[in-house]
């Protein structure tokens, strides 16, 4: 059995896939915010416990506040990972700052105003905007680096000193279960690379003079660089009658390419779940799998960052198609989905009917009602209940 259930998460994306039968085959991709844990994810993660199933795998896909607060919620209400109190977790993907640097023991000392601007960082915590999610704050000591090594997760098949990255770990079996194959597209090395020279950069413009590289301050890093603004056109594009192919912009959000990207191979199917990553990214990554001779076919797709255009460009949509698409967003804060995307994808010449699955009301799905003829796709609003592949 492979399904996938997509939670309100607001703005933001969370999923639960159930891969095959096996007792650990279920898959939680992010966690939106505080609130879309709290009334939705745990009482489906506590139902599943009752039946004796595990979570085979966590995926924090990175650390912008719409994905992590759900999950930093998660753990503290799960407890240590010996003794859970809503479902075991037998592994846990997140890159913080020591998966980043690997540094297990460092001897480093640093100056009263270093340590009081790392103080001041921390001290600020995920900000409450938008969203009136106020149940994380630094306060709790809740970044998620520090809960996973409070709570004693297998965290990146160990400690958290090792990144998911597509040299790293280009493929994952879930323990003791040969019906699951994982892919990872991405980030890559040099993403992450790139992610912790923007943690040096802006601590250094806030004057912070020592070696920024320490696992001792993940607190700082998570809290700093959820806040970082990708570059996005929604605001900016009058007219939804315009092409894709004639405004396509690469994202330039760090953070968003540090997204962790992965096939989920099962029961011959195979799904697409892309984070906020980078379109450029996962292009090398397929063609590297499959080749570009041929477009590859995917059970599903969970579309890249809301449905931003500047996460989608003409050349990924030429590598891909399915006839399941999933867009996690209320459209309130970013004006997601950009509609140029959504035309670009309906559009396409294909052999089946393609149906878009949004995890709440959307004012941008509903103007595509009237072309659901037209272009032979159909707009699914709310989809919050199982979905079977």
């Amino acid at each position: 059995m492979v399904r996938i259930k997509m939670f309100p998460a607001k703005n933001g994306d969370s999923f639960l896939i159930q891969t095959g039968t096996m007792y650990n085959g279920f898959i939680l991709i992010d966690g939106g915010y505080s609130s879309t844990f709290t009334n939705y994810i745990k009482p489906e993660l506590m139902k599943l416990n009752e039946q004796n199933y595990k979570l085979g795998l966590v995926v924090n896909t990175h650390i912008d506040e719409d994905h992590i607060k759900g999950i930093i919620k998660f753990v503290q209400d799960n407890g240590v990972s010996t003794h859970t109190s809503i479902i075991p977790i037998e592994n846990f993907w997140h890159n913080s700052l020591r998966a980043i640097t690997g540094i297990t023991n460092p001897l480093i000392q640093y100056s009263k105003p270093d340590k009081e601007l790392l103080a001041q960082i921390s001290t600020r915590g995920y900000s409450n905007d938008d969203e009136g999610d106020n149940e994380i704050s630094a306060r709790q000591g809740s970044s998620l680096a520090k809960c996973l090594v409070q709570h004693n997760h297998n965290w990146n098949s160990g400690e958290g000193y090792q990144s998911i990255n597509t040299q790293t770990t280009p493929t994952f079996a879930l323990k003791d279960n040969d019906e699951v194959i994982i892919k990872v597209l991405s980030p890559t090395p040099d993403a992450l690379e790139q992610l912790g020279n923007k943690w040096k950069k802006d601590l250094k413009k806030l004057g912070f003079a020592g070696n920024a590289l320490n696992q001792e301050f993940d607190d700082g890093f998570e809290f700093l660089l959820s806040k970082d603004q990708p570059s996005t056109t929604s605001n900016l594009i009058s007219s939804s009658k315009r092409n894709l192919e004639d405004i396509y912009v690469p994202d330039t959000s760090i953070t968003n390419r540090s997204s962790i990207s992965i096939i989920i191979e099962c029961e011959e199917k195979r799904l697409l779940f892309l984070g906020d990553s980078w379109s450029e990214d996962i292009e090398n990554s397929l063609i590297a799998l499959y080749g570009d001779d041929k477009k590859i076919i995917f059970d599903a797709i969970k579309v890249s960052h809301h449905g931003s255009l500047n996460n989608t460009s003409p050349r990924l949509l030429s590598l891909v198609d399915s006839p399941l698409y999933f867009i996690s967003t209320n459209g309130k804060k970013h004006n997601h989905p950009d509609i140029p995307l959504i035309k670009a994808i309906i559009q396409r010449p294909s052999d089946f009917n393609r149906k878009i699955y949004f995890s709440e009301k959307n004012k941008n799905a509903q103007s595509l009602y009237p072309f659901q003829k037209e272009f032979n796709f159909e707009i699914i609003e709310q989809a919050n209940e199982w979905i079977h592949i």
